[in-house]
């Protein structure tokens, strides 16, 4: 497993909650950004807690034992939302960001362009590399990185023999869609404490 049952999972980005309600968490909470889809995650997963919060700008309590950062291409700053993310990390706690693979924005555009996908805004094609050095920039250590998903569309047998047997092997798993970096925390010792000074007479 990436994501251990059982665990107190934080979902950022985490649009309907669909990836954090198959988690198994014993505590899950989700943020999203507007209210709107707040309340349709909370229609979706009633036994789930989600708030609307950005963690561009905004820092929030407790600790967890898994951050899932679902969309970060979607952020505007993710630096900033990795630093506000360190008050939230034990020494255990890892950072599972997905991202798709800046490889597929040719394929994105072309889709769009003939109705095949749904348009978005233009999102933040971050590299590996790219996400390597905010989360060292952000006071993290890369563990690894896992590499999925290089059919995206259904195709009995087909689909299958891509996504399972030639996905995970070299050369072809530089081309997958769905890209997962696993991340834990350096030096966390006050992080999130407020500075002090003390003045001897």
């Amino acid at each position: 497993f990436i994501i251990e049952p059982d665990k107190k999972i934080l979902g950022v980005r985490c649009e309907s909650g669909k990836y954090l309600s198959g988690l198994n968490a014993r505590h899950g909470l989700g943020i999203e950004i507007t209210e709107e889809i707040v309340q349709r995650a909370r229609l979706l997963n009633p036994n789930l807690r989600f708030e609307r919060l950005d963690a561009e700008v905004e820092e929030l309590d407790g600790t967890f034992d898994y951050i899932l950062v679902e969309n970060v291409q979607d952020m505007t700053d993710p630096l900033i939302a990795l630093k506000n993310m360190k008050c939230n990390c034990e020494p255990h706690t890892r950072i599972v960001i997905c991202s798709y693979n800046h490889l597929w924005k040719p394929i994105f555009d072309l889709a769009e362009s003939f109705g095949i996908k749904m348009p978005r805004l233009e999102p933040n094609w971050l590299s590996e590399n790219d996400l390597s050095g905010l989360l060292h920039l952000a006071g993290y250590e890369k563990l690894k990185t896992l590499n999925s998903v290089l059919l995206p569309k259904k195709i009995p047998i087909i689909s299958w023999f891509a996504n399972r047997v030639l996905a995970p092997l070299p050369f072809f798993n530089l081309f997958c869609l769905v890209r997962v970096i696993i991340a834990r925390p350096v030096l966390l010792r006050d992080i999130c404490k407020p500075a002090t000074v003390s003045v001897i007479i």
